[in-house]
C-alpha cells in the first residue's frame, strides 16, 4: 500500500512548523503558475545546525505540499546544513510509514517541498558567503 495525499493531508492540519523564523538565514520559496508564492520554508543556524525552521503556504497551496513542508522542517531542525540537504522524498515517505513509498501525486508534493527547502539550503550558502566576503574585507593582509 502507498502513501496517497489524503495520508499526507493528515500532517497538514499540523501547526508545529508553520511559522518561519522571526530571524532567518534562509529563504527557499516555491511559486505558483500566476507568479504568486505558494510555499516557503525558511530558517535560522548557529555553528551550520539549523536552528529554527519553519514553513508559510499560500491559501491556494495544496495541502499535500504543506504536509510534506511541515514534516520537511520536522526532519531539518537540529541537523546539520550539509546533512539537511541529503533530505529528499523518500526521507518524506520513511518519516511517516514502514517502508512504503509515495503514490505520484503525493511524490510529486514531495519534490516541491523538498524543493523549496534546498532553495533555502542556496539561500543560506550565499547568506554564508557573504560573511566570508566581510571578514576578508576587514582582515588585515
Amino acid at each position: 500500500m502507498a502513501i496517497t495525499l489524503t495520508t499526507l493531508e493528515t500532517y497538514a492540519s499540523s501547526r508545529d512548523w508553520r511559522q518561519i523564523p522571526g530571524t532567518l538565514q534562509a529563504l527557499g520559496e516555491i511559486t505558483g503558475p500566476d507568479g504568486r508564492r505558494l510555499l516557503s520554508i525558511a530558517f535560522a543556524a548557529e555553528r551550520d545546525i539549523i536552528t529554527s525552521i519553519g514553513y508559510t503556504a499560500d491559501e491556494t497551496c495544496p495541502p499535500a505540499f504543506a504536509a510534506c513542508a511541515a514534516i520537511l522542517c520536522c526532519l531539518a531542525h537540529q541537523k546539520a546544513v550539509m546533512a539537511a540537504q541529503l533530505l529528499g522524498p523518500s526521507d518524506i515517505a520513511s518519516a511517516i510509514s514502514d517502508g512504503q513509498s509515495l503514490e505520484d501525486d503525493a511524490y510529486y508534493a514531495a519534490v516541491i517541498a523538498t524543493l523549496a527547502l534546498k532553495n533555502a539550503l542556496s539561500s543560506y550558502a550565499s547568506h554564508r558567503a557573504g560573511e566570508l566576503k566581510a571578514w576578508k574585507a576587514g582582515r588585515p593582509d
